[in-house]
């Protein structure tokens, strides 16, 4: 997506600790701290705001807090996949499962599920598709991840309460 709007746009990829090509992290994944270190790798790369944020997943939870608390460094928001904060209470948690699902994944275990459940986009490359896949094998339950999912349910009580 970002190779298309960069004929016309200033793209930053900010990949969060435990996603895409970053290093998994034993970090607290508190939207809070998540937030706070997106502004600070932004600030070290010398890119200012207003920034017009395309966010996804779970990622919407930290673009809300940054519209709450710096408003005026928000341009736009662009979702993709959100779901709002109320809608994750929905979600059941099985803890035991996404830890031997983790335990799988480290095993390369993962590999040998079909490659439909990973979603990969169509219009995607040959070289893009596979590039696709690697990454999900590869972080689809770092630790970064589901450190985030059992911070889940806190981290919304403070956002629906402010």
């Amino acid at each position: 997506m970002y190779d298309g709007l960069s004929k016309q746009y200033k793209i930053v990829v900010v990949e969060r600790a435990g996603c895409g090509y970053s290093e998994d992290t034993s970090k607290s994944r508190d939207v809070s701290e998540v937030l706070s270190e997106t502004r600070q790798v932004l600030a070290k790369a010398h890119v200012s705001g207003p920034y017009i944020i395309l966010s996804h997943s779970m990622a919407s939870l930290e673009t809300l807090l940054w519209q709450e608390k710096y408003p005026s460094e928000i341009q736009a928001v662009i979702v993709l996949d959100w779901a709002l904060p109320e809608s994750y209470y929905q979600i059941k948690m099985h803890p035991q499962m996404l830890s031997m699902a983790r335990w799988e994944s480290q095993l390369g275990l993962l590999r040998y599920l079909p490659s439909r459940l990973y979603m990969p986009n169509e219009n995607l490359s040959s070289s893009d598709r596979r590039l696709y896949q690697r990454i999900a094998y590869r972080q689809i339950l770092s630790q970064a991840m589901l450190m985030r999912v059992y911070l889940l349910r806190e981290m919304l009580k403070r956002l629906i309460l402010r």
